[in-house]
């Protein structure tokens, strides 16, 4: 079934550059556009994100970023 983007919420994001550039790449290698590619990994976010090591990789993404800002 198509599905109809429509703007339905707006969030300011921070992204660090090498993560932005990581999300540009996939969208163009994948042919659509940066809504598109956004509302993608949303909407199948656990199929498309392994649920066991989810939890574990944000922490130690957390723990990066805290040990930069010191």
């Amino acid at each position: 079934m198509l599905k109809i983007f429509r703007l339905t919420r707006c969030f300011p994001m921070d992204m660090i550059k090498e993560g932005y550039s990581r999300f540009k790449l996939c969208a163009k290698d994948a042919g659509l556009g940066k809504r598109e590619t956004l509302s993608y990994l949303f909407e199948s976010f656990v199929s498309t994100v392994g649920k066991d090591t989810l939890d574990y990789r944000m922490r130690v993404f957390n723990f990066k970023l805290e040990a930069d800002k010191k």
